[in-house]
């Protein structure tokens, strides 16, 4: 059994000084044994990211993967800081406060 798909997003907004900002976001459901409790994040393969279209090294990721776990790195930092996140919507919130830090007011989901 294969990962599923369960989020593939992609749009972009203009920041108050006039920079478009990209965001794209996959997320995937991994397979798991029959009748096992899911859990997140665990459970799932993430690679969320926003960068400056004009400078793409200026960017808030956000991924999970073995030995890591989930974790953002802002600009070119390759080391990543570890994040805990129980939910979906926690981590959209968390995203979204990162965006607004490195980049400016980000409405979006």
């Amino acid at each position: 059994m294969e990962a599923e798909l369960v989020l593939r997003r992609r749009e972009e907004f203009r920041t108050p000084g006039g920079v478009v900002i990209a965001i794209e976001r996959d997320l995937f459901r991994l397979p798991v044994m029959e009748g096992a409790a899911r859990m997140f994040p665990d459970d799932f393969r993430l690679s969320w990211i926003a960068f400056d279209t004009g400078r793409p090294s200026c960017r808030v990721l956000i991924d999970n993967h073995p030995p890591k776990g989930l974790h953002f790195h802002i600009d070119g930092e390759e080391a990543g800081v570890a994040i805990t996140c129980s939910s979906l919507r926690e981590l959209k919130k968390f995203f979204r406060v990162k965006i607004n830090e490195r980049f400016g007011e980000y409405q979006g989901d």
